[in-house]
C-alpha cells in the first residue's frame, strides 16, 4: 500500500514522498521527494533622525511546524487526523470546547487565514535567534496585534482586519492578522515568464523548471503592536518583533459580530502552520511596519 509520508532534511525545508510497503510492513519501494519550501520576504522601515526612512530586506525560510504537516495532512486526504493538538482560540480563551467544529465536516473550510507575531524568536542581540522547535504549537512570545478599552472596541473594516479576539479585563486583544492582500495561486517558469495553461499541448521544448506557488501578504503597520507595551511597561522602547507564523482555521461568525451589526468573522479551530525567528525589528515610533510576503512553494 502506499503511504504519504514526510520528512526534514534541513532546518528550512520539508519533503513529501511516497513509499509502498506489503501487508507485512515491509518496505519495497520509496518515491522521489518533493520539496516544499515556504519563503519569507521580510521588508522593514523605520523613520529615524531627521525623518529619514530606513528601510531593510531580507528573504528568509520559515520552518513548517508538526501541527502545519497535520493541517497539509488533512487537506490533502479531506479527513481528520486523530492527532489533535489544543487550538489556540481555545488556549487564548477566545471559544470553549462545544464552540470548536473538530470533526471531519470543517475539514474543507480550514485554510490558512492570517499570521501571528511573537517577541520570542531572539535574544538581545541580532546573531542570536533561537531555533524553531517542530513540535511547538504557537510563536514564541505570542503579542497581540491590538489592545484596546473594551468600551473604544475596534469597528467597521479595523475590526476585521483581525482575528483571535479575547476579553480580559478592561481591555480586548487581538492575536491575529488577516492578509492585507488578496492571495494568489502562481505557476511560473524559474525565470518568472508566467506558464501557458495548454502547456500540455505547446510542450516546453526548453525544460524550464517550473515552481507553483501561493502568495501571502500580512502588514504589521502603524497602529499594530504598540498599544500592548505602552500599557504592560509604559512605552514601546522594548516594543519587538522576532517572530512571526501562518495561522490556519475556518472561519465563521464572531461573537461581537452581532454588536457590529453582523458579518464580522473570527477563526476556529486555529493551528500554527510555520514559524519564522529572526532578528528583532524595532516598532518603537509610529512609522514602523513591518511586511511580511510569504511564498508557500510546491515544487
Amino acid at each position: 500500500m502506499h503511504n504519504p509520508k514526510v520528512r526534514r532534511l534541513r532546518s528550512e525545508k520539508l519533503r513529501v514522498y511516497d513509499t509502498l510497503h506489503n501487508a507485512d510492513g515491509r518496505l519495497l519501494a520509496s518515491g522521489d521527494p518533493h520539496e516544499i519550501i515556504g519563503e519569507v520576504e521580510v521588508l522593514y522601515k523605520s523613520k529615524k533622525t531627521g525623518n529619514a526612512v530606513i528601510t531593510r530586506r531580507s528573504i528568509k525560510r520559515n520552518d513548517l511546524l508538526v501541527t502545519g504537516a497535520v493541517f497539509l495532512s488533512e487537506k490533502v486526504n479531506n479527513i481528520r487526523s486523530t492527532f489533535l493538538t489544543t487550538p489556540i482560540d481555545l488556549e487564548q480563551g477566545v471559544h470553549t470546547v462545544e464552540e470548536i467544529d473538530t470533526s471531519s465536516a470543517t475539514v474543507p473550510m480550514e485554510h490558512i487565514v492570517g499570521i501571528m507575531v511573537g517577541n520570542g524568536g531572539c535574544g538581545d542581540t541580532y546573531n542570536t535567534v533561537h531555533k524553531v522547535h517542530r513540535t511547538d504549537r504557537n510563536v514564541p512570545g505570542v503579542l497581540p496585534f491590538r489592545v484596546v478599552p473594551w468600551n473604544a472596541d475596534l469597528e467597521g473594516a479595523d475590526r476585521n482586519r483581525y482575528l483571535l479576539r479575547v476579553q480580559r479585563g478592561d481591555y480586548v486583544y487581538y492575536y491575529g492578522k488577516k492578509f492585507t492582500a488578496t492571495r494568489e495561486i502562481n505557476v511560473m517558469y524559474d525565470d518568472g515568464t508566467i506558464v501557458p495553461t495548454n502547456v500540455d499541448v505547446i510542450g516546453d521544448a526548453n525544460g524550464k523548471y517550473i515552481q507553483t506557488f501561493t502568495k501571502y501578504t500580512a502588514i504589521v503597520d502603524e497602529s499594530d503592536i504598540r498599544e500592548y507595551f505602552k500599557i504592560t511597561q509604559g512605552s514601546t522602547l522594548r516594543s519587538l518583533v522576532n517572530s512571526v507564523g501562518l495561522l490556519t482555521g475556518y472561519l465563521g461568525e464572531a461573537s461581537d459580530s452581532a454588536d457590529k451589526g453582523g458579518g464580522v468573522e473570527e477563526v476556529f479551530n486555529a493551528r500554527m502552520m510555520t514559524t519564522l525567528n529572526m532578528e528583532s525589528s524595532e516598532l518603537k515610533d509610529s512609522a514602523s511596519t513591518i511586511t511580511f510576503i510569504y511564498r508557500l512553494y510546491f515544487t
